[in-house]
Protein backbone atom coordinates (compact mmCIF):
# COMPACT_ATOMS: atom_id res chain seq x y z
CA UNK A 1 0.00 0.00 0.00
CA UNK A 2 1.17 3.50 -0.99
CA UNK A 3 -1.71 5.89 -0.78
CA UNK A 4 -4.29 6.26 1.72
CA UNK A 5 -7.76 8.51 1.70
CA UNK A 6 -9.04 9.44 5.15
CA UNK A 7 -12.21 11.00 5.57
CA UNK A 8 -13.36 12.17 9.06
CA UNK A 9 -16.85 13.29 9.97
CA UNK A 10 -17.91 16.20 12.17
CA UNK A 11 -19.67 14.27 14.68
CA UNK A 12 -15.99 12.12 14.83
CA UNK A 13 -13.90 15.66 15.21
CA UNK A 14 -16.33 17.16 17.04
CA UNK A 15 -18.60 14.96 19.11
CA UNK A 16 -19.29 17.84 22.17
CA UNK A 17 -18.72 21.86 21.68
CA UNK A 18 -15.99 21.97 19.58
CA UNK A 19 -12.85 19.82 18.58
CA UNK A 20 -11.31 16.87 20.44
CA UNK A 21 -7.58 17.45 20.38
CA UNK A 22 -7.14 13.97 22.03
CA UNK A 23 -8.68 12.35 18.62
CA UNK A 24 -6.97 14.68 16.37
CA UNK A 25 -3.70 14.47 17.64
CA UNK A 26 -4.29 10.04 17.99
CA UNK A 27 -4.84 10.55 14.30
CA UNK A 28 -1.53 12.61 13.39
CA UNK A 29 0.97 10.16 15.70
CA UNK A 30 -0.88 7.14 13.39
CA UNK A 31 -0.69 9.05 10.13
CA UNK A 32 3.21 9.63 10.91
CA UNK A 33 3.21 5.95 12.02
CA UNK A 34 2.02 5.02 8.27
CA UNK A 35 4.39 7.91 6.96
CA UNK A 36 7.15 6.44 8.12
CA UNK A 37 6.19 2.69 6.27
CA UNK A 38 6.55 5.02 3.04
CA UNK A 39 2.35 5.22 3.52
CA UNK A 40 1.08 8.41 2.66
CA UNK A 41 -2.27 9.84 3.89
CA UNK A 42 -4.58 12.53 2.46
CA UNK A 43 -7.50 13.36 4.93
CA UNK A 44 -10.64 15.18 4.37
CA UNK A 45 -12.03 16.70 6.98
CA UNK A 46 -15.54 18.02 7.69
CA UNK A 47 -15.94 20.02 11.25
CA UNK A 48 -15.92 23.82 10.10
CA UNK A 49 -19.36 24.13 10.48
CA UNK A 50 -19.74 22.55 13.59
CA UNK A 51 -16.11 24.43 14.91
CA UNK A 52 -18.09 27.68 13.98
CA UNK A 53 -21.07 26.95 15.80
CA UNK A 54 -19.43 26.28 19.03
CA UNK A 55 -17.53 29.59 18.95
CA UNK A 56 -20.88 31.43 17.58
CA UNK A 57 -23.21 31.12 20.25
CA UNK A 58 -25.69 33.40 19.48
CA UNK A 59 -27.11 32.03 16.33
CA UNK A 60 -30.40 29.50 15.63
CA UNK A 61 -29.79 26.01 15.39
CA UNK A 62 -31.72 25.51 12.55
CA UNK A 63 -29.43 27.49 9.92
CA UNK A 64 -29.85 28.69 6.10
CA UNK A 65 -27.32 28.77 3.49
CA UNK A 66 -25.91 32.49 4.51
CA UNK A 67 -26.05 31.29 8.44
CA UNK A 68 -24.32 28.15 7.27
CA UNK A 69 -21.47 30.14 5.15
CA UNK A 70 -20.81 32.23 7.98
CA UNK A 71 -19.89 29.41 10.40
CA UNK A 72 -17.95 27.89 8.19
CA UNK A 73 -15.94 30.82 7.95
CA UNK A 74 -15.35 31.37 10.91
CA UNK A 75 -14.67 27.65 11.79
CA UNK A 76 -12.50 26.98 8.44
CA UNK A 77 -9.43 28.86 10.16
CA UNK A 78 -9.64 27.43 13.60
CA UNK A 79 -10.21 24.03 12.67
CA UNK A 80 -7.01 24.08 10.22
CA UNK A 81 -4.77 25.92 12.77
CA UNK A 82 -6.06 22.44 14.78
CA UNK A 83 -4.48 20.18 11.99
CA UNK A 84 -1.45 22.53 11.31
CA UNK A 85 -0.21 23.11 15.35
CA UNK A 86 -1.43 18.66 16.10
CA UNK A 87 0.42 17.77 13.51
CA UNK A 88 3.45 19.78 13.82
CA UNK A 89 4.65 17.93 17.07
CA UNK A 90 5.20 14.94 15.05
CA UNK A 91 6.86 16.48 12.67
CA UNK A 92 4.05 16.65 9.89
CA UNK A 93 3.34 19.52 7.39
CA UNK A 94 -0.45 20.05 6.37
CA UNK A 95 -1.47 21.84 3.47
CA UNK A 96 -5.19 23.45 3.12
CA UNK A 97 -6.93 22.39 0.57
CA UNK A 98 -10.53 24.03 -0.13
CA UNK A 99 -12.38 22.56 -2.84
CA UNK A 100 -15.55 23.82 -4.15
CA UNK A 101 -18.08 21.40 -6.48
CA UNK A 102 -17.22 23.92 -9.04
CA UNK A 103 -13.60 23.15 -8.77
CA UNK A 104 -14.87 19.60 -9.54
CA UNK A 105 -17.42 20.34 -12.24
CA UNK A 106 -14.64 22.26 -14.11
CA UNK A 107 -12.47 19.67 -16.34
CA UNK A 108 -9.61 21.85 -15.80
CA UNK A 109 -9.57 23.03 -12.21
CA UNK A 110 -9.95 19.24 -11.25
CA UNK A 111 -7.21 18.38 -13.02
CA UNK A 112 -5.16 21.73 -11.64
CA UNK A 113 -6.42 20.01 -8.24
CA UNK A 114 -4.84 16.63 -9.01
CA UNK A 115 -1.55 17.79 -10.06
CA UNK A 116 -1.76 19.77 -7.00
CA UNK A 117 -2.50 16.72 -4.41
CA UNK A 118 0.42 14.75 -6.22
CA UNK A 119 2.91 17.38 -5.41
CA UNK A 120 1.91 17.81 -2.42
CA UNK A 121 2.12 13.76 -1.59
CA UNK A 122 5.67 13.65 -3.54
CA UNK A 123 6.97 16.64 -1.14
CA UNK A 124 5.75 14.15 1.83
CA UNK A 125 2.96 16.88 2.95
CA UNK A 126 -0.09 15.64 4.26
CA UNK A 127 -3.21 17.20 2.05
CA UNK A 128 -6.26 17.92 4.43
CA UNK A 129 -9.30 18.75 2.29
CA UNK A 130 -12.47 20.51 2.95
CA UNK A 131 -15.25 22.08 0.76
CA UNK A 132 -14.97 25.46 0.90
CA UNK A 133 -18.65 25.86 2.15
CA UNK A 134 -18.08 29.67 2.66
CA UNK A 135 -18.46 30.63 -1.03
CA UNK A 136 -21.28 27.99 -1.97
CA UNK A 137 -23.67 29.07 -4.12
CA UNK A 138 -26.05 26.42 -3.16
CA UNK A 139 -27.69 24.16 -0.53
CA UNK A 140 -25.22 22.49 1.15
CA UNK A 141 -26.01 19.27 0.34
CA UNK A 142 -26.31 15.91 2.25
CA UNK A 143 -22.86 14.55 2.64
CA UNK A 144 -20.40 16.17 0.23
CA UNK A 145 -17.37 15.12 1.94
CA UNK A 146 -18.19 11.57 1.93
CA UNK A 147 -18.57 12.14 -1.76
CA UNK A 148 -15.87 14.55 -2.24
CA UNK A 149 -13.33 11.95 -0.23
CA UNK A 150 -14.36 9.03 -2.86
CA UNK A 151 -13.53 11.54 -5.99
CA UNK A 152 -10.16 12.41 -4.05
CA UNK A 153 -9.74 8.62 -3.86
CA UNK A 154 -9.72 8.55 -7.58
CA UNK A 155 -7.96 11.16 -8.52
CA UNK A 156 -4.84 10.42 -6.54
CA UNK A 157 -4.97 6.98 -7.02
CA UNK A 158 -5.37 5.80 -3.79
CA UNK A 159 -4.97 2.46 -2.44
CA UNK A 160 -7.83 2.72 -0.09
CA UNK A 161 -10.50 4.82 1.48
CA UNK A 162 -10.96 5.01 5.53
CA UNK A 163 -14.50 6.77 6.24
CA UNK A 164 -14.17 7.18 9.79
CA UNK A 165 -17.66 7.98 11.63
CA UNK A 166 -19.80 7.92 14.58
CA UNK A 167 -20.59 4.28 13.80
CA UNK A 168 -18.76 1.10 13.58
CA UNK A 169 -20.01 0.67 10.35
CA UNK A 170 -22.61 -0.84 8.28
CA UNK A 171 -25.22 -2.87 9.88
CA UNK A 172 -27.76 -5.17 8.29
CA UNK A 173 -30.59 -3.02 9.76
CA UNK A 174 -30.84 0.34 11.45
CA UNK A 175 -29.25 -0.16 15.03
CA UNK A 176 -30.69 3.00 16.44
CA UNK A 177 -34.28 1.32 15.72
CA UNK A 178 -33.00 -2.69 16.61
CA UNK A 179 -31.18 -3.68 19.00
CA UNK A 180 -30.64 -7.01 17.75
CA UNK A 181 -28.72 -5.07 14.49
CA UNK A 182 -25.35 -7.04 13.64
CA UNK A 183 -22.49 -5.03 12.56
CA UNK A 184 -21.52 -6.53 8.59
CA UNK A 185 -17.91 -6.95 8.20
CA UNK A 186 -17.79 -7.21 4.21
CA UNK A 187 -19.35 -6.88 1.23
CA UNK A 188 -18.71 -7.77 -1.99
CA UNK A 189 -21.94 -6.85 -4.00
CA UNK A 190 -23.91 -3.81 -4.20
CA UNK A 191 -26.82 -6.42 -3.59
CA UNK A 192 -25.64 -7.31 -0.45
CA UNK A 193 -26.31 -4.03 1.21
CA UNK A 194 -29.71 -3.41 3.16
CA UNK A 195 -32.09 -1.05 1.81
CA UNK A 196 -32.73 0.58 5.22
CA UNK A 197 -30.17 2.66 5.46
CA UNK A 198 -31.39 5.09 8.04
CA UNK A 199 -31.03 8.99 7.69
CA UNK A 200 -28.70 11.62 8.22
CA UNK A 201 -26.13 11.56 10.88
CA UNK A 202 -26.73 14.02 14.21
CA UNK A 203 -24.42 15.99 14.17
CA UNK A 204 -22.93 16.26 10.35
CA UNK A 205 -24.67 16.24 6.99
CA UNK A 206 -24.14 13.17 5.77
CA UNK A 207 -25.30 9.75 6.72
CA UNK A 208 -25.04 6.11 5.47
CA UNK A 209 -26.68 6.42 1.80
CA UNK A 210 -24.06 9.42 1.43
CA UNK A 211 -21.53 6.99 2.48
CA UNK A 212 -22.76 4.06 0.24
CA UNK A 213 -22.15 6.53 -2.65
CA UNK A 214 -19.01 6.75 -2.07
CA UNK A 215 -18.26 3.21 -2.11
CA UNK A 216 -19.93 3.33 -5.53
CA UNK A 217 -17.56 6.07 -6.55
CA UNK A 218 -14.30 4.62 -4.91
CA UNK A 219 -15.31 0.58 -6.79
CA UNK A 220 -15.82 2.07 -9.98
CA UNK A 221 -11.95 2.48 -9.65
CA UNK A 222 -11.79 -0.25 -7.86
CA UNK A 223 -10.83 0.92 -4.53
CA UNK A 224 -11.92 -0.64 -1.44
CA UNK A 225 -13.38 1.08 1.36
CA UNK A 226 -14.00 0.76 4.79
CA UNK A 227 -16.19 2.53 7.13
CA UNK A 228 -15.60 2.66 10.75
CA UNK A 229 -15.64 4.20 13.78
CA UNK A 230 -13.26 6.87 14.06
CA UNK A 231 -13.37 6.15 18.10
CA UNK A 232 -11.56 2.48 17.58
CA UNK A 233 -8.30 2.10 19.03
CA UNK A 234 -5.71 3.06 16.57
CA UNK A 235 -8.00 2.31 13.72
CA UNK A 236 -6.22 3.37 10.66
CA UNK A 237 -3.24 1.61 11.57
CA UNK A 238 -5.04 -1.59 12.64
CA UNK A 239 -6.98 -1.38 9.28
CA UNK A 240 -3.80 -0.67 7.45
CA UNK A 241 -2.58 -4.08 8.86
CA UNK A 242 -5.14 -6.07 7.31
CA UNK A 243 -7.13 -6.22 11.09
CA UNK A 244 -10.88 -6.63 10.53
CA UNK A 245 -12.35 -3.25 11.80
CA UNK A 246 -15.32 -1.97 10.61
CA UNK A 247 -17.65 -2.68 7.11
CA UNK A 248 -15.16 -3.53 4.26
CA UNK A 249 -16.34 -3.14 0.91
CA UNK A 250 -14.42 -4.43 -1.42
CA UNK A 251 -16.75 -4.64 -4.86
CA UNK A 252 -16.08 -6.03 -8.28
CA UNK A 253 -17.62 -3.10 -10.98
CA UNK A 254 -16.51 -1.71 -14.44
CA UNK A 255 -13.32 0.24 -14.01
CA UNK A 256 -14.20 3.59 -15.32
CA UNK A 257 -11.28 6.35 -16.19
CA UNK A 258 -10.74 9.15 -14.16
CA UNK A 259 -12.12 11.12 -17.26
CA UNK A 260 -15.21 8.78 -16.85
CA UNK A 261 -15.25 9.32 -13.05
CA UNK A 262 -15.21 13.14 -13.40
CA UNK A 263 -18.55 13.21 -15.84
CA UNK A 264 -20.48 10.53 -13.81
CA UNK A 265 -20.00 12.08 -10.26
CA UNK A 266 -17.93 14.93 -10.05
CA UNK A 267 -19.91 17.22 -11.91
CA UNK A 268 -23.92 18.68 -11.27
CA UNK A 269 -25.75 18.00 -14.29
CA UNK A 270 -27.51 20.96 -15.89
CA UNK A 271 -30.58 18.93 -17.03
CA UNK A 272 -32.27 16.00 -18.24
CA UNK A 273 -32.99 13.98 -21.28
CA UNK A 274 -35.82 11.67 -21.21
CA UNK A 275 -34.97 8.70 -23.78
CA UNK A 276 -37.25 5.66 -24.78
CA UNK A 277 -36.91 1.69 -24.42
CA UNK A 278 -34.87 1.20 -27.69
CA UNK A 279 -32.16 4.28 -26.76
CA UNK A 280 -31.91 3.15 -23.05
CA UNK A 281 -31.40 -0.57 -24.03
CA UNK A 282 -28.86 0.39 -26.52
CA UNK A 283 -27.00 2.89 -23.66
CA UNK A 284 -27.45 0.43 -21.25
CA UNK A 285 -26.27 -2.99 -22.51
CA UNK A 286 -25.09 -2.11 -25.98
CA UNK A 287 -22.26 0.46 -25.36
CA UNK A 288 -23.89 2.79 -27.99
CA UNK A 289 -23.94 6.77 -28.28
CA UNK A 290 -26.99 8.55 -27.79
CA UNK A 291 -28.53 10.11 -30.92
CA UNK A 292 -31.86 12.24 -30.96
CA UNK A 293 -33.96 9.74 -32.38
CA UNK A 294 -34.44 8.03 -29.24
CA UNK A 295 -34.78 11.29 -26.78
CA UNK A 296 -38.29 11.53 -26.01
CA UNK A 297 -37.68 14.89 -23.64
CA UNK A 298 -35.65 17.82 -22.64
CA UNK A 299 -35.55 19.67 -18.91
CA UNK A 300 -33.21 22.03 -17.77
CA UNK A 301 -31.17 24.48 -19.90
CA UNK A 302 -28.21 23.63 -20.73
CA UNK A 303 -25.33 24.34 -23.64
CA UNK A 304 -23.23 22.23 -25.46
CA UNK A 305 -20.40 20.54 -23.47
CA UNK A 306 -22.59 20.63 -20.38
CA UNK A 307 -23.36 17.27 -18.51
CA UNK A 308 -26.84 16.00 -18.39
CA UNK A 309 -28.82 12.91 -16.55
CA UNK A 310 -30.28 10.43 -18.66
CA UNK A 311 -33.85 9.18 -17.90
CA UNK A 312 -34.59 5.89 -18.59
CA UNK A 313 -38.20 4.90 -19.33
CA UNK A 314 -39.16 4.36 -15.67
CA UNK A 315 -38.31 7.98 -14.95
CA UNK A 316 -34.70 7.13 -13.42
CA UNK A 317 -31.19 8.24 -13.92
CA UNK A 318 -29.07 5.24 -15.42
CA UNK A 319 -26.46 7.23 -17.02
CA UNK A 320 -24.88 10.65 -17.19
CA UNK A 321 -23.30 12.26 -20.41
CA UNK A 322 -21.83 15.51 -21.87
CA UNK A 323 -23.68 16.55 -24.79
CA UNK A 324 -22.73 18.11 -28.45
CA UNK A 325 -26.45 20.24 -28.39
CA UNK A 326 -27.94 22.90 -26.06
CA UNK A 327 -31.60 22.38 -25.16
CA UNK A 328 -32.90 24.94 -27.73
CA UNK A 329 -31.40 22.71 -30.21
CA UNK A 330 -32.62 19.52 -28.91
CA UNK A 331 -36.09 20.64 -28.62
CA UNK A 332 -35.58 20.51 -32.32
CA UNK A 333 -33.91 17.58 -32.79
CA UNK A 334 -35.67 15.08 -30.35
CA UNK A 335 -37.35 12.21 -32.03
CA UNK A 336 -35.76 13.30 -34.82
CA UNK A 337 -34.22 10.39 -37.37
CA UNK A 338 -31.15 10.78 -39.01
CA UNK A 339 -27.93 10.58 -37.43
CA UNK A 340 -27.32 13.40 -34.95
CA UNK A 341 -25.34 12.15 -32.47
CA UNK A 342 -26.51 13.90 -28.82
CA UNK A 343 -24.06 11.93 -26.21
CA UNK A 344 -20.60 10.11 -27.57
CA UNK A 345 -20.33 6.84 -25.95
CA UNK A 346 -16.73 8.09 -24.98
CA UNK A 347 -18.70 10.94 -23.24
CA UNK A 348 -21.40 8.52 -21.53
CA UNK A 349 -21.13 6.59 -18.03
CA UNK A 350 -24.15 4.30 -16.94
CA UNK A 351 -24.27 4.74 -13.41
CA UNK A 352 -26.81 1.85 -13.36
CA UNK A 353 -28.74 -0.58 -15.66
Amino acid sequence: MRRLVVKIGTATLCPEDGLDVNFLDSIAKQVKNLQDQGISTTIVTSGAIGLGRSIVKNINKNLNLVQKQALAAVGQGKLINYYSSIFENYGLTVAQVLLTREDLANRKRFLNARNTLEELINLGIVPVINENDTVATEEIKLGDNDQLSALVATLIDSDLLIILSNVKGLYDKDPRLYSDAKLIKEIHSFDEIPKDLGGPSEKGSGGMITKILAVEIAARRSIPTIIASGREDRVIERVVRGESVGTLFHIESDKLSKRKIWIGYGVTPKGKLYVDQGAYEALAFKNKSLLSQGIKDVEGEFSSGDAVSVISPNGEEFARGIVYYSSTELEQLKGKRGYHEVIHRDNLVILHQ
